[in-house]
C-alpha cells in the first residue's frame, strides 16, 4: 500500500572553490535554468528539483539563507533516464505478475469492470486494463501496463476529483468517520455484512470507482453526478438510530444524479444509471447475491431516488483498515509513476508503447463549488507539480556543512499533518524554521502571513483542505496575482495570467522575450544588477540555485484557457 512520499536530496556534486571545474563557465542550460525535456511525456512528468545554494563557511557564523521572493519552491523526484517509444512488452507488467504496484492498479482502476485489492495481476486485472485502455486512453488494448498506462492512471485520478466533505458522517458527534468502535461485534451471527465495526474511513475501492462513474457519465452525456448524498454513518447517525445497518460504516455510498433539468428523483433515471453505468462498466451486481464484487441496492429493496452501491460482500481480507481513507491525500497517495520508480520499475516507466491517453471527457459534477479555481485544470496542474496534489506536503530548509562551504538543502517533513494543524501552529513552526513551504500550494511564511491579514483568517482554525483552497482562490490568484483572476473571470489577457502565474510558482515556465528576475552580482563590493529575459520555458527565478520550470508556457496557457471555458 502506498504511504507518505519521500524526497531525495540533490546528489549534484558542488564545484570545489579554485578548482578547474569552478573556473569552467556554466553551461547554457545552467544559465537558463531549463529542465532537460527528453520528450513530451517527460515534460509532463511529476518531477521536482531541489537546488543548493552555497556560502563560504566562517567560524561560528550561520550561512545566509536566500529568500525566495514570496513565491513557492518547486521540487523534483527521480526521473526515468530515457524514454522509449516501445519496449516490445519486455518491461510491461502483465498477467501472472505479483507486486505492490499491481495492488494500486487494482484499486485505482476498480471502476473499470470491478476487481479486488490484491497484489496479483489476474485475468480480471488484464480485462480491467483493457477497458481502461479502450475507453479512457483510446489506445490499442493489450491488457499490459507500461509507462503510458501508469501516466494515464495518474491523469485520470487528477481529472476526476472526490469531495470528502460530502462523504463524512453527519451525526454531529464523531469526527466524520466514526471512532473504530465495535470491532468483532455483529448485528447478526458472525457475518461481515453485519459487522458493527466503525471502519477508519471510506473504502478506497468505492472512492476510486466513483471517479469511473463520473467518467462514464461524461462519456454517456445523459446524466451528470450531483453529490454523495450519504457516505459514512456511525452508530450516532440518525439513520442508524432509526434502523441499525452497518453498510455505511465505510463500505457504502449513496449517490444523487442530475438530468438536463437538475437533480433527478425519477426512479426510471436511477434504473438507467444503474444499468448503463454501474452494471455495464463497473461490473456491479444486485442486492448482495454475489461475493467480492460491487453490489447495488435495487429499487425493489429500497433505493428509489438514489443509487446505493457497496463493498459489504468483500471477504474480510479485502476489508483491512489499510484500505480505508479519510481524506483526498490518503486516497490519492503517491502517483503511479513515483511508486513504480520506487519499486524499481524504471524501464517500465520509460516505455510509452501504445501512446498517451487521448481522453476528452471531463468531470461533469454539477454543483456550487465554493473554491472552483483551486480544482480547475489550472489549479490542479499547479498542485500536481508543487506538491503532488498533497495538502499535507511540507518541507524545511537545513544547512549541511561541507569541507569548505555550507550548502542549503530542503528536506520533506513527515511529522506534521498540515490539515489537522491550526494556522497559528503552522506560523509558529515556520517562524522557528521547523517548516518552510506547506500544503497543496506550497505556502511559504511571507505568503501565508499576507493571506491571513488580507482575508482576516482566524488563526485558531486548522489549515484544512478547504482553508488552503480558500487561500488559493481568494488570495493567491485574486489579491496577490490579480491578473490571473482578471483573465479567468473578466476581460484580462491569458498572456498576463501566464506571466503572473510564473511569478507566483517557480515551476511554471516563462514565454520567450518576457522579463525574468534580475541577476545580482558583487563587483568590487558593489551590487551590479543585470536584466534578464526568457529564452523560452525557463523559470522566472531560473539561476537562483533552487528552481527549474516543469510546466511549459504552452501547458499553463492551455490549462488557463480550458479552466475559463469550463467555468463560464
Amino acid at each position: 500500500m502506498c504511504e507518505g512520499k519521500e524526497i531525495r536530496e540533490d546528489k549534484t556534486t558542488p564545484r570545489a572553490e579554485n578548482s578547474p571545474a569552478a573556473e569552467k563557465p556554466a553551461s547554457k542550460k545552467e544559465e537558463k535554468g531549463i529542465l532537460d525535456q527528453v520528450s513530451d511525456w517527460l515534460k509532463d512528468f511529476d518531477l521536482w528539483d531541489w537546488g543548493e545554494n552555497e556560502g563560504t563557511v566562517k567560524k561560528e557564523q550561520n550561512p545566509t539563507i536566500q529568500k525566495p521572493d514570496g513565491r513557492s519552491v518547486s521540487i523534483v523526484k527521480d526521473q526515468p533516464s530515457q524514454i522509449t517509444a516501445n519496449c516490445g512488452e519486455k518491461y510491461c507488467i502483465k498477467k501472472g505478475d505479483k507486486n505492490e504496484l499491481i495492488r494500486e492498479i487494482n484499486i485505482r482502476l476498480s471502476g473499470f469492470g470491478g476487481n479486488l485489492p490484491t497484489d496479483e495481476f489476474t485475468e480480471k486485472t488484464e480485462n480491467m486494463v483493457k477497458q481502461f485502455q479502450r475507453d479512457y486512453m483510446k489506445v490499442p488494448e493489450n491488457g499490459k501496463v507500461c509507462g503510458n498506462v501508469l501516466r494515464a492512471i495518474d491523469e485520470f485520478q487528477n481529472k476526476f476529483t472526490i469531495d470528502f466533505k460530502e462523504a463524512k458522517c453527519k451525526c454531529g458527534k464523531c469526527t466524520g468517520f466514526g471512532d473504530e468502535s465495535n470491532k468483532g461485534k455483529y448485528l447478526k451471527g458472525n457475518i461481515e455484512a453485519y459487522h458493527k465495526y466503525e471502519y477508519p474511513g471510506i473504502h478506497r475501492f468505492l472512492l476510486s470507482s466513483l471517479r469511473s462513474v463520473k467518467f462514464y457519465l461524461s462519456k454517456d452525456g445523459r446524466y451528470s453526478f450531483n453529490k454523495i448524498s450519504s457516505g459514512y454513518r456511525c452508530r450516532f447517525h440518525a439513520e442508524y438510530l432509526k434502523k441499525p445497518t452497518t453498510n455505511h460504516m465505510g463500505k457504502a455510498l449513496d449517490l444523487h444524479f442530475n438530468n438536463k433539468n437538475g437533480r433527478t428523483k425519477e426512479v426510471s433515471d436511477m434504473e438507467v444509471i444503474r444499468k448503463d453505468i454501474f452494471n455495464k462498466y463497473l461490473g456491479a451486481k444486485w442486492d448482495w447475491k454475489e461475493r467480492n464484487i460491487f453490489n447495488l441496492e435495487s429499487t425493489r429493496v429500497g433505493a428509489t431516488t438514489w443509487v446505493h452501491y457497496d463493498v459489504r460482500e468483500f471477504d474480510s481480507v479485502y476489508l483491512e483498515d489499510k484500505f480505508f481513507v479519510k481524506d483526498i491525500t490518503s486516497l490519492n497517495c503517491k502517483t503511479m509513476v513515483t511508486l513504480a520508480l520506487e519499486l524499481g520499475f524504471t524501464d517500465t516507466c520509460n516505455c510509452m508503447g501504445g501512446g498517451a491517453a487521448k481522453a476528452k471527457e471531463k468531470d461533469t459534477t454539477k454543483k456550487d463549488n465554493k473554491y472552483k479555481w483551486s480544482h480547475s485544470e489550472f489549479g490542479n496542474m499547479i498542485a500536481k507539480k508543487e506538491s503532488y496534489n498533497n495538502y499535507n506536503k511540507c518541507n524545511k530548509t537545513v544547512k549541511v556543512k561541507g569541507i569548505t562551504k555550507y550548502k542549503r538543502v530542503v528536506k520533506e517533513v513527515d511529522s506534521v499533518k498540515v490539515i489537522e494543524t491550526t494556522i497559528k501552529e503552522i506560523q509558529k513552526k515556520q517562524e522557528n524554521k521547523d517548516l518552510f513551504a506547506v500544503g497543496r500550494y506550497q505556502l511559504i511564511p511571507a505568503t501565508l502571513n499576507a493571506a491571513i491579514v488580507s482575508l482576516g483568517l482566524n488563526v485558531d482554525e486548522k489549515l484544512s483542505e478547504e482553508m488552503q483552497d480558500k487561500i488559493f482562490d481568494e488570495y493567491l490568484i485574486t489579491v496577490k496575482r490579480p491578473k490571473i483572476i482578471a483573465y479567468l473571470e473578466k476581460d484580462g489577457t491569458v498572456e498576463d495570467a501566464m506571466y503572473a502565474s510564473a511569478q507566483e510558482w517557480a515551476s511554471i515556465g516563462v514565454e520567450k522575450g518576457k522579463r525574468i528576475s534580475d541577476k545580482k552580482t558583487k563587483i568590487d563590493g558593489k551590487t551590479v544588477i543585470t536584466k534578464r529575459y526568457a529564452v523560452g520555458g525557463e523559470s522566472y527565478y531560473a539561476g537562483d540555485g533552487l528552481n527549474n520550470a516543469h510546466i511549459t508556457p504552452e501547458q499553463i496557457k492551455t490549462a488557463l484557457i480550458n479552466s475559463k471555458d469550463e467555468n463560464k
